[in-house]
């Protein structure tokens, strides 16, 4: 039992760290695809 009690909290915050990191990676991702298409559908000459 204590053993799992130790192990517990590490696991938890490895997975909360991950999903973080995971979260603000595809945030980055999605902008920089929207970037991409904002430009590719709308010409730089207009900006």
């Amino acid at each position: 039992m204590t053993n799992f009690d130790d192990k517990s909290p590490t696991t938890t915050r490895t997975e909360g760290v991950t999903d973080f990191s995971l979260v603000l990676a595809l945030i980055a991702i999605g902008m920089l695809g929207f970037a991409f298409a904002f430009i590719a559908l709308f010409p730089t000459d207009r900006m």
